[in-house]
């Protein structure tokens, strides 16, 4: 009997994850806690060139929160959710290396610290991606699956680990009418398409993912689908190149720019000192006499050189002091005998 229980697994019993604690920027109210109601309308804007976004609405036209994706970055895949000017969660893909050599796509649910909540693997490809929704501890808390039903196959159906529904999400509104979105109502080729998700009532499952506190987690996972689709088409251009390019361009403006800086700063503050000037001051160039500082008149008309005294039988008539001034040999530049020195 006691095996028999433990094997037993009825689809509202408390078994298995029921949610995982907020984190730290939420308990902080740093990143905050987002209400949806059962029925959540996703629409985007006008696509521009290096940037895109949209919006979650209510049926009645309510914004619940607006998302945007920066094209010209370095990571173009990071999309980011906002309330107001808040962040409230992003999510960031990456991939994952496999034992047998193949990769795994991971998509990671951050708060606005980038604290890691939830985890999407994605599979699938050509427009139709399924997902499985892991918590932080690893544990598969919901997937979704294309092909539930017979009758929609376009429509993307979110289920617990007991393969109990959660919610239901179909491009570009949950009705059985095809022929609904012909004509003006379709959304033009190049914007990503408009979804509509609906959750089932409390009586299929107990799943945390169906309070109104934890719903962003599943439209959060359409959102990665719409994205996904419009890129694998071709709607998205990838501007990382381009990005690449004009980062090493101001960077090699800026390195110029910082070398000319230094290079006049260096010539001003510390100029090249010439050697073949000795005096570089030219408020100290000599200028001649001046006053009483200056020279005698006499003595600048006295030759620069000075002959040695002569001997005795040298001396020159009338001279008392046996010195001769001018040339060696007692040229006619002598001045004569010096009375009176």
């Amino acid at each position: 009997l006691a095996q028999d229980r433990q094997a037993y697994r009825p689809p509202n019993a408390l078994l298995g994850p029921h949610g995982q604690p907020a984190t730290l920027a939420q308990d902080r109210q740093a990143c905050g806690f987002l209400l949806l109601p059962a029925t959540v309308l996703m629409r985007t804007h006008p696509a521009g060139l290096l940037q895109h976004g949209g919006i979650w609405m209510s049926t009645d036209g309510a914004t619940f929160l607006t998302w945007e994706q920066e094209r010209f970055r370095w990571s173009p895949d990071k999309v980011y959710y906002y309330r107001g000017a808040k962040m409230l969660f992003k999510t960031e893909p990456n991939t994952k290396e496999n034992d047998d050599g193949s990769t795994t796509q991971i998509v990671i649910l951050q708060d606005c610290e980038s604290v890691p909540m939830y985890s999407l693997v994605v599979r699938g490809q050509e427009g139709r991606f399924e997902y499985d929704i892991h918590d932080q501890t690893g544990d598969m808390v919901a997937r979704a699956r294309y092909d539930t039903a017979k009758d929609f196959p376009n429509q993307l159906l979110f289920t617990d680990r007991f393969e109990m529904p959660i919610a239901v999400a179909e491009s570009p509104a949950i009705t059985n009418l095809a022929d609904l979105v012909e004509g003006q109502h379709r959304p033009p080729e190049y914007a990503i398409r408009p979804w509509q998700v609906s959750f089932y009532g409390a009586t299929t499952t107990n799943s945390s993912l169906m309070l109104a506190q934890n719903r962003w987690v599943i439209i959060a996972v359409v959102q990665d689908h719409a994205i996904r689709v419009s890129g694998e088409s071709g709607q998205l251009p990838d501007f990382r190149p381009w990005f690449v390019g004009v980062c090493v361009a101001v960077l090699a403006v800026v390195v110029a720019v910082l070398s000319a800086v230094s290079r006049l700063i260096n010539v001003a503050v510390s100029p090249p000192v010439s050697r073949e000037i000795d005096n570089p001051n030219p408020f100290l160039k000599p200028t001649g006499a001046y006053g009483s500082l200056g020279p005698s008149v006499w003595e600048s008309k006295v030759p620069k050189t000075i002959s040695p005294p002569r001997s005795a039988g040298q001396l020159s008539p009338g001279s008392p002091t046996g010195w001769s001034f001018g040339s060696g040999s007692g040229s006619p530049a002598s001045l004569g005998p010096q009375r009176g020195l």
